[in-house]
């Protein structure tokens, strides 16, 4: 699979050192994905390879991941709290995973989605590869997704289409 043992690797090195969580890698089999609320963090990377890394938490464990981060019981962790630990998550794992692919790149500022019962999505992109781990009894995942090329734009930019 897609950088399988670096980003495996990189997972546990971010999370012991930076959260001081525990870590380990699971299969996607028996993984609960029904917690009402999720939050996903997206970096995208533009350049010579074009792609997305997202992580994707329960609310719970994203709220604990916050409060690790920030000293902060998780009880007290607030909404901005949460979307700032974990776009800095994927930042980290963005940043690291850019540095292993071609170069020359540039990664973007994450965005977080935080909520219940929604849907998101990269258009033109196809996933790769997805990770799943476990940390403080929660499954969260790593996705990989890829520029698909095959997908051809339907509009195009154009001083007149702009006018």
């Amino acid at each position: 699979m897609f950088l399988e043992t670096e980003v495996r690797q990189l997972v546990e090195t971010v999370w012991l050192e930076t959260l001081h969580l525990p870590v380990a890698p699971v299969d996607h089999e028996g993984v609960d994905d029904a917690e009402e609320r999720q939050v996903t963090a997206y970096v995208h990377v533009a350049g010579e390879w074009n792609g997305t890394i997202a992580l994707t938490t329960p609310g719970t464990l994203a709220a604990r991941m916050a409060g690790s981060m920030f000293d902060i019981e998780p009880a007290s962790v607030a909404a901005r709290d949460v979307q700032d630990a974990l776009g800095e998550i994927a930042n980290m794992l963005g940043g690291n995973i850019k540095a292993m692919l071609p170069a020359p790149s540039h990664l973007s500022l994450p965005t977080v989605v935080d909520g219940a019962d929604y849907l998101s999505g990269v258009p033109g992109s196809r996933l790769v590869a997805r990770y799943y781990h476990t940390s403080d009894g929660q499954t969260f995942s790593i996705a990989i997704l890829e520029k698909d090329r095959s997908v051809v734009p339907r509009l195009r930019a154009t001083p007149t289409a702009l006018a």
